[in-house]
Order: C-alpha cells, then sequence, then structure tokens
C-alpha cells in the first residue's frame, strides 16, 4: 500500500510547506500530495486555502500580489512557496499529487480560457521539472474535485496520471472515474466499503484513500486492499504498515 504524504509531513510540519516535503522524503514516502491554487500573475501558489491571513486581515489570494505571497510566514519561520519551488526540492526522489484547487476557475468572474491559462502552466512547471529536476511522467498525478478539468487535463497531456476526487460513493460506484480514463479514484475515508473497492479493481483503477491518520483506518485500509492512503503522519503510518505485514 502507497504512503502518500498528505500535504508533506503536515503532522509534524506546517502543510504545503518546504520542510514538509523535505520531511516526507526522509520519512520514506512513496509520494507527496500538495495544493495548488492559481494566482493572476500565472504563478501556481500552493496552498489548500483560497482565503488567507495577511497582515491581521483575511485576504483572498487574487487580492494579493505575488510578492505579498510569498512574505507570509508561518509560526516555524517557512513561507507560502510555488509549484516550482516545491519539485526543485523533492527532485524526483518520489512521486508527486498536485491537486488543483479549482473553485476560483470556475467562479463567474473567471474569464474564458482560464483553464487551459492554468493547464498550460502546469504542464509547463512539469516539463521544467522533467528537465531541470530528474523527474519523469509517470511519476505525477493531477487530482481535482472538479472533473472538467481532469478531462481537459488528459487532451493536453495524455502521459499524465489523473485522480479522480471524489467525497461520496456514488451509486454507480467507480464508473465515473473510469469515464474520465482516471488512473486513480481518491476518495475520502467514510466513503470506502468492499463493494467500492472491488468494483473500481474490476475497472482497472487505483483506489487511494484521504486522510487516513489512525491505526484502525490504516488497518481497515490494508484489509480492503486499497492502493494507497494520503496521511498527515508518513512514518508513523509506513511503521505501522510494516508491522501488518
Amino acid at each position: 500500500m502507497k504512503i502518500i504524504a498528505h500535504r508533506g509531513a503536515s503532522g509534524t510540519h506546517v502543510e504545503n510547506t518546504l520542510p514538509a516535503f523535505k520531511q516526507a522524503i526522509i520519512d520514506g514516502a512513496d509520494a507527496i500530495e500538495l495544493d495548488v491554487q492559481y494566482h493572476h500573475s500565472g504563478a501556481l501558489i500552493v496552498s489548500h486555502d483560497t482565503y488567507l491571513l495577511f497582515k491581521s486581515d483575511v485576504k483572498h489570494i487574487n487580492d494579493l500580489t505575488l510578492d505579498e505571497l510569498l512574505s507570509i510566514e508561518f509560526a516555524d519561520g517557512s513561507s507560502l512557496t510555488t509549484l516550482e519551488k516545491a519539485l526543485s526540492v523533492i527532485k524526483g526522489q518520489c512521486d508527486v499529487n498536485i491537486e488543483v484547487k479549482s473553485a476560483p476557475l470556475f467562479s463567474v468572474e473567471a474569464p474564458d480560457g482560464l483553464i487551459d491559462e492554468v493547464l498550460t502552466r502546469i504542464e509547463q512547471v512539469i516539463c521544467d521539472a522533467i528537465e531541470q529536476h530528474s523527474f519523469q511522467w509517470h511519476q505525477f498525478t493531477l487530482s481535482s474535485f472538479n472533473h472538467t478539468l481532469i478531462t481537459s487535463s488528459l487532451q493536453r497531456m495524455p502521459a499524465l496520471k489523473l485522480g479522480a476526487l471524489s467525497a461520496s460513493s456514488p451509486r454507480s460506484y467507480a464508473k465515473f472515474a473510469q469515464d474520465l480514463s482516471a488512473y486513480s479514484i481518491n476518495l475520502a475515508i467514510d466513503c470506502i466499503n468492499p463493494a467500492m473497492i472491488d468494483d473500481a479493481h474490476r475497472r482497472g483503477l487505483k483506489v487511494w484513500v484521504y486522510t487516513v491518520n489512525n491505526t484502525q483506518d490504516i488497518k481497515w485500509c490494508h484489509a480492503l486492499g486499497v492502493d494507497g492512503i494520503f496521511t498527515d503522519f508518513p512514518k508513523q503510518s509506513r511503521a505501522f504498515l510494516d508491522k501488518l505485514r
């Protein structure tokens, strides 16, 4: 079962920061999951949240300049970073799951062609990482709750693996992910059951489950034949999984 560091080693470090990614590599994670927000400057900001605390005020990510965003520091001295910088630190030492936070892309204010613009930028960053930082295409998975974006990604980057995110258990089980030509179905821990897992595997899909920190949940996922878990504690989860084996 694959150990995927959820936003890096976020149980011991500030999530989605360079120290969290470095620790995940030290902890032996098979992959790192990180969240990406598209900034109007063209930068891909690594952040789960669209609204951020800036000088005691809560600001939308696109109400701040790139310099202002990158000046935001957290309690441990780490700061916001970009996807380019994150990949330059990871250096192909493990796989990377890029989750695209797409809410701003589909707002009423979003200009036509924005999704194309975002995917073009992601493609550029991945290609640069492959050329400069020892990555290969098969190491990247792009996931999103917005399945329109997933479909568009496949058309632009056929070599990219796709993860169809879901926080529900559809009546047709994993069919929606197969219809998207996804590599994996990424499910919330509360949504998994034997029928869902079996159906996904029959359709040729990997099953990755988030967010799995409790030992009972790890045991449950292992018993069901889950292929990977997103965990805040990659080192501890790996140690417990090794005991199960």
